[in-house]
């Protein structure tokens, strides 16, 4: 038998009593708590811890959705019950959101197709001596329609798109004198290209009142199908286009554009012109 010494007894005493006494109910009702979300295996939705949202705000509760994704969740996991039921519901849950994304974005892309998809262009081509100017609308569905690069329209053929017409004037095949004489910092050609200049009037015939800047671009189709843009090259066109300016109703602006392009066959290439932005392309010969 142990021997305690009569001093310490009044402090065993007192330690037996502390581990003796009951717990508080407050403790007690947080054991029974965490007891019961184990044995339910994270199911928290009793009456005494209702499941909580708490992204936006300590008090708000999840949404019905999300109520029943998250009521088949605790399903698969309780014990001693059925579980198929639970997961054909989660596996229809999620796809089922992976159809609405895809259905959702399948009808903003069509509306922005729709909304931006307004390229109405004409052409008016020149007329010989004693006949009437021909126009029509620019048709591109085959390769043999007018307006294409196996059927290009004529040289001073006017193009329209909304406000505004572009016409290619004239073309010179072999511009590499004229735009060595425009600026002594142009470079030379590469053995096998040389600088075509393509004369181009682009004529504003909206109404705003602020006017507008041209957005037209043209740019060179080799005959091999390649496309060469007039920023390919550093060089500076003699009689540059102008396109930084605002034109008001009826104004027009007249200049070159210079293309880098295969000395072998550049008379075989075309010019595509898009009169405006989001126009469509319209294609001209250059001989």
């Amino acid at each position: 038998m142990r021997n305690y010494d009569l001093a310490s007894l009044p402090a065993l005493a007192a330690a037996s009593m502390v581990a003796c006494r009951p717990l508080p109910r407050a403790a007690r009702r947080a054991r029974k708590r965490a007891e019961h979300a184990r044995d339910n295996c994270g199911h928290y939705r009793s009456r005494r811890l209702p499941l909580r949202l708490h992204t936006r705000g300590p008090d708000r509760r999840v949404g019905p959705a999300a109520d029943r994704f998250h009521s088949r969740i605790v399903g698969v996991c309780q014990t001693g019950k059925t579980k198929g039921t639970s997961i054909a519901a989660i596996i229809i849950s999620v796809v089922g959101t992976v159809v609405g994304f895809v259905v959702f974005f399948a009808v903003v892309s069509d509306a922005f197709d729709d909304a931006f998809d307004t390229s109405d262009v004409s052409v008016a081509t020149p007329a010989a001596p004693g006949q009437a100017t021909e126009s029509g609308a620019a048709d591109q569905d085959t390769s043999t329609d007018q307006g294409t690069r196996a059927n290009p329209y004529p040289l001073g053929s006017v193009i329209t798109d909304g406000d505004w017409q572009v016409t290619v004037n004239s073309v010179t095949l072999n511009a590499n004198d004229a735009v060595a004489a425009e600026n002594s910092y142009n470079e030379a050609p590469p053995p096998g290209s040389q600088y075509l200049l393509a004369n181009v009037t682009i004529t504003y015939i909206g109404n705003d009142p602020q006017g507008d800047t041209p957005f037209a671009t043209i740019s060179y189709v080799t005959a091999d199908g390649n496309t060469v843009n007039s920023y390919d090259s550093n060089a500076v066109a003699p009689d540059a286009l102008d396109t930084n300016s605002p034109l008001f109703e009826g104004a027009s602006t007249t200049g070159n554009v210079e293309f880098l392009v295969p000395s072998a066959s550049a008379a075989q290439g075309t010019l595509a012109v898009e009169p405006a932005l989001l126009s469509d392309k319209v294609f001209v010969a250059v001989t």
